[in-house]
């Protein structure tokens, strides 16, 4: 009776321990990211009247995150991406979001689509989706929506939970 107690006891600290494992390093299934895109917040900040917003939604397997990217009052878009590094700094390019010329005034969805493993550029190329969900996650990564006008960026915003 003593050993069935014991090991009843070692599967429930086991599981809560994979239990854990698994939301820590991991993120959680469903989970909503958001970025809130203006020139303000451009490194150095841009005088611009355009605004946007990105909201991205980790699949329930973790292994794909949709995206949308919604823009106004912007023209002349050539490139967005999700680039590595926090607020007030730039960085690389890890993730692409938009990258067809649209010449003339922009009011609408930008970009919609689904970034994988497959998809990561620069410093997280050849590492898994999680990669890019820990930096998100740690505040390291930002959308930036490049134009014409402003070719390093015009509307820019950190991805937050």
């Amino acid at each position: 009776m003593k050993i069935k107690r014991v090991i009843f006891g070692l599967v429930l600290v086991m599981a809560a321990l994979l239990l854990g494992a698994s939301t820590a390093f991991g993120a959680v299934k469903g989970t909503t990211f958001t970025a809130s895109l203006m020139g303000a917040k451009e490194v150095p900040p841009v005088s611009t009247m355009a605004s946007g917003d990105a909201t991205f939604i980790l699949s329930d397997d973790g292994t794909q995150l949709a995206y949308t990217v919604t823009v106004s009052g912007i023209s002349d878009v050539f490139a967005a991406h999700i680039h590595l590094a926090p607020a007030g700094s730039n960085g690389s390019v890890v993730a692409g979001l938009f990258g067809v010329k649209m010449l003339g005034p922009f009011d609408g969805t930008l970009a919609q689509g689904t970034i994988t493993a497959a998809d990561l550029k620069g410093p997280l190329a050849g590492m898994s989706l999680d990669a890019l969900i820990t930096e998100i996650k740690a505040g390291n990564t930002y959308v930036n929506v490049h134009t014409a006008a402003n070719p390093p960026g015009e509307i820019r915003g950190q991805i937050v939970t």
